[in-house]
């Protein structure tokens, strides 16, 4: 027991070093992929870039001289834009769903010379929850325009209330101020799990995102 114990704080000391608690804030530009049948196909919809939102909160553990394990609780803001043009008329229609996203990133930073400034990377597997979304259709036929706004529901008919996949990214720091580039790749299928196909026929949408993320860390080096 006393070994453990011992092993447990030096464990603990050897990550105390450079920690601190980032408060994050970003704007998202979302889409999904589609296939079918296993085979990627090209819909108008995957092209356009749905505009969001994600904030949150990380926690920065520095494990060894430049290497660092953050995870992290984030909202995020995903979805997809599909739209349609002939002759003056189009259908528009606009997913937003809000998912809570649990990441956990491995990276290295290099601090420069005069060490208040850094370049870092990072990737990293994600878990993500949704708890609500909308639809927005927007249609103009013959001069008459429409709109219409839907609740999205979640479950084995519908959408899926799970989203997992990778993040990657890379940004900079000047002293306690973050920016960097994030782009996340959904690995999971986020059609209802009835409402898929089986086959040649089977439906898969994945999320696709990037993210433009400025943060704040709490905390000083040690």
């Amino acid at each position: 027991m006393k070994k453990i114990t011992f092993v447990l704080f030096l464990l603990i000391s050897s990550t105390s070093f450079g920690q601190g608690l980032i408060v994050k804030a970003g704007v998202n530009l979302a889409t999904t992929t589609t296939k079918i049948g296993g085979e990627k196909v090209d819909v108008d919809g995957d092209k356009n870039l749905v505009p969001g939102t994600h904030i949150g909160m990380t926690y920065q553990i520095m494990v060894k001289k430049g290497f660092f394990i953050e995870p992290g609780l984030l909202y995020n803001l995903k979805g997809n834009k599909f739209s349609e043009k002939e002759d003056g008329d189009y259908f528009k229609e606009i997913t937003r769903i809000n998912y809570l996203e649990v990441p956990l990133n491995f990276g290295y930073k290099y601090n420069f010379e005069n060490k208040d400034m850094a370049i870092f990377g990072f990737a990293g597997p994600y878990f993500a929850i949704a708890f609500g979304g909308k639809s927005i259709e927007k249609v103009k036929i013959d001069g008459e325009k429409d709109k219409n706004k839907e609740k999205l529901n979640f479950g084995s008919k519908d959408l899926s209330i799970l989203d997992g996949g990778i993040n990657i990214g890379a940004g900079f720091e000047i002293k306690k101020f973050k920016l960097a580039l994030q782009y996340g790749i959904g690995l999971s299928n986020i059609i209802g799990r009835d409402v898929r196909g089986e086959g040649d026929l089977k439906l898969k949408q994945s999320n696709r995102v990037i993210g433009i993320m400025v943060g704040y860390r709490i905390g000083e080096d040690k």
